[in-house]
Order: C-alpha cells, then structure tokens, then sequence
C-alpha cells in the first residue's frame, strides 16, 4: 500500500513511496499501454495535456501520480472512462477486495438471455460454445457500438498484459 507524503497535493511522492509505486504502477503502466496502442509518443500526449514531457513520464513511472483534474483530461484523451483510471489509484487491497466480492455474485440468466439461446437464427452459431461464451457473445451484442469498442481495446490491453 502507498503512504503518501505531505507534499499529495501536487502529487509527488517521497523516496520510500515512490519505491512502492515502481513495484505496483497499475495506472503508470495502463497509461503506458493506452498511450502505445494509440501509437502516441509521450511527447504528443504532455503537449496535449499542456504539461511537460518530464511530468507525463513520471505519471507512467508512478513516480508522480496525476492530480484528479488530470485523471479526467487523460480518460477523455483515452476515451476511456474516468472512473477506470481513478479506481486503478487506489491501494491493492481495497481494489482486490472490491473484485472478488463481484466474482461471489452469480450471474443471473435473464429472461432476455434465455429468449437469445433459444432464437432460431442464433441456434448454429451458439451450438459449439460453452456457457461462458454463450454468455459473452449475448452480453457482447447487447453493447452499443463504443462499449464494443472499449471492451475490445480492453481485452486487448488485459491479453497483451498477461504475456
């Protein structure tokens, strides 16, 4: 967990903490792969974000932590939701717990899901998957075209993360 110095309010952190952030950069790192995938140089995004390329570098080195402000400008330069970069802030633990409380819930079938398994069109295409999977394409083709989107780029990034 990191202990923030005195000095939070700029976000720059102490010599111990920032040793911390090195070794747990969850939001340095995901601001690093977003920045690749979109093929941006961190000299395109500091003059975007109107700050120096110095200060973007710290932010993907968890060396500074961006100032909430900050953390908005980003999501929208991303195109992603800010709460996605805020909950990537918080300390391990707390992150951790809020997952696995989520993956005690099960999920529910829906009349609307039952309704697509048993859709003659969906039939041939559904035959071969698992459940999962079933489950993942209904919940997929409920999703509006930049939810699509986000999801992919998120798989993507989670797939290219894991190797």
């Amino acid at each position: 967990m990191v202990i923030f110095s005195a000095n939070t309010d700029s976000g720059q952190l102490n010599n111990a903490d920032t040793m911390n952030r090195k070794t747990d950069n969850k939001l340095g790192d995901y601001l690093r792969s977003l920045r690749r995938s979109l093929k941006y140089s961190q000299g395109y995004v500091a003059a975007k974000l109107n700050i120096l390329q110095q200060t973007y570098s710290h932010y993907e080195t968890g060396r500074i932590i961006p100032p909430t402000q900050m953390l908005m400008t980003l999501a929208r330069l991303y195109d992603v939701p800010v709460e996605e970069l805020l909950s990537l802030t918080e300390p391990e633990d707390v992150t951790q717990a809020i997952v696995h409380e989520e993956e005690k819930k099960p999920i529910q079938d829906t009349p609307d899901y039952t309704a697509y398994l048993n859709e003659p069109v969906n039939l041939p295409k559904l035959r071969f998957l698992s459940e999962s999977e079933k489950k993942l394409l209904y919940y997929y083709s409920e999703l509006d075209e930049k939810d699509k989107r986000d999801l992919i780029r998120f798989l993507s990034i989670r797939v290219e993360d894991d190797k």
